[in-house]
């Protein structure tokens, strides 16, 4: 068995030798590491060259197209007969492809892709904390039984650096959607469970690190591509009472507090889903790093 590591890579030299070489420690040696430039202003490419090593290669993108193109890129030159995603400024453990592999393959052929646990890297102890508190979502696996928790993002999983997949799997979805720039992941996991089973592996095995928050109007703008996506599924949910919309609100809602447009943030988190204490503590968290970046209100 063959995996296929791919990582989308846009000016990031300062961190893709540390993406890279995670790849090249795996215990499981039996890969190729395709990196796939998606149009570089910086030296990116000539990091990823300057490997002695014939299991990496590069692909370039004359322009910028996005994450998921970079994707898509990959899952075409792909050989392997597994495929796993790795975002350029994150990181794996050495263990992390042989722990996965092991137990994806020690259940039915029905399960076809997996995914695990994650080590949060913020900028600072108190966003690290915070990171860990409020990104400690129900972590399931299963079949179409799924689908609600994953497009309510009440299921948290970071695949961009933690699935493993079937590589007959990726391509018959026919990759990532390339309109969507932020969950495209998460579609990508709700067609996936469309066709088979996910898997957990309850090791953290993924570092995901995380410097920038996107802005409010970025992410509301993408959260109703996503949901546009879906709109059959969410409506049918909706109506049998389980609650998706106000999931993305309470997410939308904080994107607005966190830049100190707190009029719009409220509004939203009025239409919002508040279901735990955790979520209580993330509106009070992202009110704080609003008052603290001190941006004017409109």
């Amino acid at each position: 068995m063959s995996v296929s590591v791919i990582i989308p890579a846009y000016n990031e030299s300062k961190n893709i030798l540390r993406a890279v070489d995670s790849v090249l420690a795996q215990t499981y040696e039996e890969l190729e590491c395709i990196v796939v430039d998606d149009g570089s202003e910086d030296n990116t490419v000539e990091r990823v060259e300057s490997y002695d090593d014939s299991r990496v290669r590069c692909i370039k993108h004359d322009v910028n197209r996005g994450r998921s193109a970079a994707r898509n890129t990959g899952i075409n030159a792909a050989s392997g007969d597994y495929i796993a995603f790795l975002d350029s400024d994150d990181q794996w453990v050495p263990e992390k492809l042989e722990h996965q592999l092991q137990y994806l393959n020690s259940k039915p052929d029905s399960w076809v892709a997996a995914y695990c646990g994650v080590t949060q890297k913020r900028r600072n102890v108190l966003e690290q904390i915070a990171g860990a508190v409020f990104n400690s979502g129900s972590k399931k696996e299963g079949g179409t039984e799924l689908i609600k928790e994953v497009l309510s993002t009440r299921a948290s999983i970071h695949p961009g650096s933690t699935l493993l997949i079937e590589r007959n799997i990726a391509t018959s979805i026919g990759g990532f959607d390339e309109s969507i720039h932020i969950n495209e992941d998460l579609a990508f996991i709700v067609e996936i469970l469309s066709r088979g089973k996910l898997a957990y592996f309850d090791e953290q095995l993924s570092i995901i690190h995380r410097s920038n928050y996107v802005d409010g109007d970025t992410i509301k703008r993408e959260k109703e591509k996503f949901l546009n996506k879906f709109s059959n599924t969410v409506y049918e949910l909706e109506s049998e009472g389980y609650s998706v919309i106000c999931k993305h609100n309470y997410v939308v809602g904080k994107a607005y507090l966190r830049e100190g447009q707190f009029k719009r943030g409220v509004n939203y988190l009025r239409n919002a889903c508040i279901e735990s204490v955790e979520d209580v503590a993330g509106i009070i968290w992202s009110f704080m790093l609003g008052v603290l970046n001190n941006p004017s209100e409109d």
